[in-house]
């Protein structure tokens, strides 16, 4: 009997299960593959945890373009940077909104050269501006905390 990573439907939570209670639990959507270890399926279910934490802080950030345009804050769909994967997201998230990221004057849009070209900026100055906030961020969290990074 396998190992299953579940999403359950009322609380949206992420949890392991095993593939008889899968069958008898219709209140779940699976979000993985079988696992043969219960330990291989409690790592990839820590990495999934982490990306959607990342994710919700990128997402709260708004759309990286319209932030530089000074309209913090703009509801986003998430980019990953080409080439990517999701166990490789650190750093190579955006949030973009509808328009930035798949409209005509968005990354998709326009495709990288023009992207680049429009706007003067591109996907990897995006990136390190989403990046630079979210280490800004936690700098400012463990200084309130009293602990530095690093010391």
């Amino acid at each position: 009997m396998g190992y299953y990573i579940v999403r359950k439907f009322r609380t949206g939570q992420l949890t392991i299960m095993t593939g008889t209670e899968v069958k008898a639990d219709e209140g779940i959507e699976l979000a993985s593959e079988e696992f043969k270890s219960k330990k291989k399926a409690l790592i990839v279910l820590a990495e999934m945890q982490a990306e959607e934490q990342y994710v919700a802080r990128v997402s709260e950030l708004g759309c990286a373009v319209c932030r530089r345009m000074g309209y913090p804050g703009t509801p986003v769909e998430i980019h990953y940077r080409e080439g990517s994967s999701h166990f490789d997201f650190l750093g190579n998230v955006l949030g973009l909104c509808p328009e930035h990221h798949r409209g005509a004057t968005g990354l998709h849009g326009l495709g990288k050269r023009g992207f680049k070209r429009n706007w003067g900026y591109d996907e990897d100055d995006l990136l390190a501006d989403t990046q630079r906030l979210l280490d800004e961020q936690d700098v400012a969290r463990h200084q309130h905390q009293g602990k530095i990074p690093g010391k």
